[in-house]
């Protein structure tokens, strides 16, 4: 069986990729992959996002950053429709297989109480936001992909005790947004207000110098605002 083992190294060594590649050939199925692992694994970073659009045509764009691209510079916007992949007629169906089946299988890691951490390997903040619109494509809950991102990052880098929630005594770091990302995931797309350390900034400002066309405008407090607060 050629699954994309490292030589002499075993199942454990598995790739992700070349997993889901195997499950979809059918060379491997989900039960034999997660029995091998589910003792072993103590965290998990799947990084979907970096695998989503290996199977896109070159000249195309890909599903990753389809619903951003509109808002970024135009040369940016020509460089998500490159590929190195070559994708053909004859392999195309076969790496589409392969990123619905790790889509599922990342779902089901989640089912069988394996914690996991969201990276990114793409563009700053919008990769992220499509990592957590690719967990909750697997069936994990909207907040609980947000905890993925937040409370188990801080968890297992060891600084739950000053980042990761919004409490008192940790960090002022924290995103406001424009909607509720528990129910629509989307809406971490649609940051009015960031904190860092306590320092406000205003992302449609920051998109703007960038040569980004913001998602929505910023949250200012008023005079009436201020005066309301106890």
């Amino acid at each position: 069986m050629n699954v994309g083992l490292e030589a002499g190294r075993g199942l454990h060594y598995l790739t992700v990729a070349a997993a889901a590649r195997a499950i979809a050939d059918k060379q491997l199925s989900p039960v034999e992959l997660m029995k091998a692992h589910l003792a072993r694994i103590e965290k998990l970073d799947p990084t979907l996002n970096a695998f989503m659009d290996m199977g896109q045509r070159h000249g195309q764009l890909g599903k990753n950053f389809a619903a951003v691209a509109s808002h970024l510079p135009i040369s940016l916007q020509r460089s998500l429709k490159q590929n190195s992949m070559n994708i053909t007629d004859s392999n195309a169906a076969r790496w589409q297989a392969s990123e619905r089946t790790l889509v599922e299988m990342v779902g089901r890691l989640y089912r069988a109480g394996i914690p996991l951490v969201a990276g990114t390997d793409n563009i700053a903040g919008f990769a992220l936001h499509r990592e957590l619109e690719l967990y909750v494509e697997a069936g994990i809950p909207a907040n609980e992909a947000l905890k993925i991102a937040t409370w188990n990052g801080a968890k297992y880098t060891y600084t739950l005790a000053e980042r990761g929630t919004i409490e008192r005594g940790k960090l002022a770091d924290l995103v406001l947004v424009d909607g509720d990302p528990t129910q629509d995931i989307s809406a971490i797309r649609r940051p009015v207000m960031t904190m860092k350390g306590g320092v406000v900034f205003y992302p449609s400002e920051i998109y703007e110098a960038l040569g980004i066309k913001p998602f929505t405008g910023p949250l200012r407090p008023t005079a009436a605002t201020a005066a309301s607060r106890p």
